[in-house]
Parts: structure tokens; C-alpha cells; sequence
């Protein structure tokens, strides 16, 4: 009896096993594409989203460039200060601060560099400057772009800054429309894509 037995057990668990090691064998490589394309998948979606999510961004500082208040308060001369003027170019900044709650400055500088206005708080410095001058030369010709990435130590935040330039339109009436009047900065938290 003992001999029959261990012949339909034997019986029973080859066929078994034959099926495991051929299943695994001929199955396991098609189940590691299927994961490596889904992966793929999902990393370049995620990608698309950040991408997304920053050209946004983007047009947010471009848009509040262009809000003509804002580009009669920068035009004033250094040291002059429209109380008038002034309000409505904190009102520009403001509404980017709403715009999304990842926003943690919105600064207007002139063409020399110098803070004009900022809201809700004065931005901060970057090592020895307030803003790297590469960063000056680059959004004076014209580029909108997001900075390097920035990590403070103290509160372990990591931002980003937004630049883009403010250039004079026909709807602010300074003369001559397209003048290179300074540049708005905003800074924005990565908490939420990280």
C-alpha cells in the first residue's frame, strides 16, 4: 500500500510541478515587460503632470507681468512711492499669492535688481544675493524660467523661484511699449509635487 500510495502522490505532484516550472519559466518574462511598461508608463504621466503644473506657474508670473498697475509702479523712479500706485501693484501681487497656496513670495524688482515690492513677506536671500546675478542677466533678455532648486536647512523646505520679465505694453502708457522695466519673482514650496 505504501507503494501505490507514493506513486499517486508521485503521480499527482509531477504534472503539478511541471506546470509551475513552465509557468514561471515561459510567464515570468512577460509579467516583467508588463510591470516595466506600467512603470514607464506611469513615470512619464507623472512627468507630463509636473510639467504641466510648472508651465502654469509660469504663466502666472508672466500674466502678473503684464498687469499694466504693475509696470506704472516699477517704471517710478527708485525711492519715489506712489501710495496710489502702490496699492494697486500690491493688489498684482496678491492676486498671485491666491493664484496657488504653494506660492510663498511674489517680488517686483527694477532693471538694477533692487526690491520694489513684495508680498506677503520680503523674499529671501540666496546665499549672498538677493538674486543671483545670472538669474538678473538672463530674465533681462527676456526669458520667463524657474530657478535651481533651493533647500533650507532650518525648515527643510525646498522652493523654487519664478522670474520673468516686466516689459512696458501699450495698456500701461509708458513709452516705449516693450521697454525692459525690472521683473517679477515669485517663489514657489515643492511640497506638493514632492
Amino acid at each position: 500500500y505504501i507503494r501505490v500510495a507514493l506513486l499517486l502522490a508521485f503521480a499527482a505532484i509531477i504534472p503539478l510541478a511541471i506546470t509551475l516550472i513552465f509557468s514561471e519559466w515561459y510567464t515570468r518574462p512577460a509579467l516583467i515587460t508588463q510591470a516595466n511598461t506600467n512603470m514607464q508608463s506611469d513615470a512619464k504621466t507623472r512627468v507630463q503632470l509636473i510639467q504641466t503644473y510648472f508651465n502654469e506657474r509660469e504663466l502666472d508670473t508672466q500674466t502678473l507681468a503684464q498687469v499694466p498697475s504693475g509696470q506704472t509702479y516699477i517704471n517710478e523712479p527708485f525711492g519715489t512711492i506712489d501710495l496710489e500706485g502702490q496699492k494697486h501693484a500690491f493688489y498684482t501681487l496678491g492676486a498671485g499669492a491666491y493664484r496657488d497656496k504653494n506660492y510663498t513670495n511674489w517680488s517686483m524688482f527694477d532693471t538694477q535688481g533692487r526690491l520694489r515690492l513684495s508680498y506677503p513677506q520680503a523674499p529671501g536671500r540666496h546665499g549672498q544675493y538677493l538674486v543671483p546675478p545670472t538669474y538678473q542677466k538672463e530674465v533681462a533678455t527676456g526669458k520667463t524660467f524657474v530657478s535651481d532648486v533651493y533647500f533650507d536647512p532650518k525648515s527643510g523646505a525646498e522652493t523654487v523661484d519664478l522670474y520673468s520679465p516686466m516689459l512696458a505694453s501699450l495698456d500701461s502708457g509708458i513709452s516705449p511699449p516693450k521697454r525692459y522695466l525690472g521683473f517679477i519673482r515669485a517663489t514657489l514650496k515643492l511640497d506638493y509635487i514632492l
